[in-house]
């Protein structure tokens, strides 16, 4: 009776001790979306215009949230126009969209800007956690530099590597539109921004503001 007694106790010491232990839950961070690589990348110049764009991602992507979380705009004549994009084809294989504007080939010697929105989502649902865009110049289908001199571009169209996701990305940048304010951040001024370049920015000709904090202004 008495080591009966004694086993009772026991277990229920075992069961006390187990219930004033608290409960700890290990949950593993939310995957941050990544853009490992993009074509044309960033800052690149006579870029083929008979190309689709290519995006390639750090995690797997939800495909439905392309239609708003990448848009594509060309710039000429200092305004910003939209880029119809036709298709958007996605591989969870290699996680890479293939994005076709509907007019291919795009227009030639053009600034083109690929943005990524906070609409991006991954399969998981965790959003693009700050804008990017990446700038890239077209040049001639026939393949020759569109100023004619062998340099496709004066300089650089954007500058740096920004949040670290990929060479040429912006990283955050609030110049996200026509909005007539300042661009910021490792962001490059477009002509007709209305705004100054700052922080490393490269100044464009016919930027309304000037390039300080030692910018590269490029020559006009």
């Amino acid at each position: 009776m008495f080591r009966v007694l004694i086993a009772a106790l026991a277990a229920a010491g075992a069961l006390l001790a187990a219930c004033e232990k608290p409960n700890v839950l290990i949950s593993e961070p939310p995957p941050v979306i990544t853009i490992l690589d993009t074509s044309p990348s960033g800052n690149s110049t006579n870029a083929d215009p008979s190309s689709p764009i290519v995006i390639v991602f750090g995690v797997e992507m939800d495909s439905a949230s392309f239609g708003k979380g990448l848009v594509l705009e060309s710039f000429a004549g200092g305004t910003r126009s939209p880029v119809e994009i036709l298709s958007a084809q996605y591989s969870d294989t290699t996680k890479t969209v293939v994005l076709t504007p509907k007019n291919l080939p795009m227009a030639e010697c053009t600034i083109h800007i690929l943005k990524m929105t906070t609409e991006l989502k991954s399969k998981k649902g965790d959003a693009l956690l700050a804008n990017i865009e990446k700038r890239f110049r077209t040049g001639r289908v026939d393949g020759k530099f569109c100023d004619g001199s062998g340099i496709a571009d004066a300089g650089a169209l954007d500058t740096g590597a920004g949040d670290g996701a990929a060479p040429g990305d912006t990283g955050t940048t609030d110049d996200t539109g026509s909005d007539g304010g300042p661009a910021t951040g490792s962001d490059a001024a477009i002509p007709g921004d209305g705004g100054a370049a700052t922080d490393s920015d490269a100044a464009v000709p016919g930027d309304g503001g000037a390039a300080t904090s030692g910018d590269a202004a490029i020559p006009g």
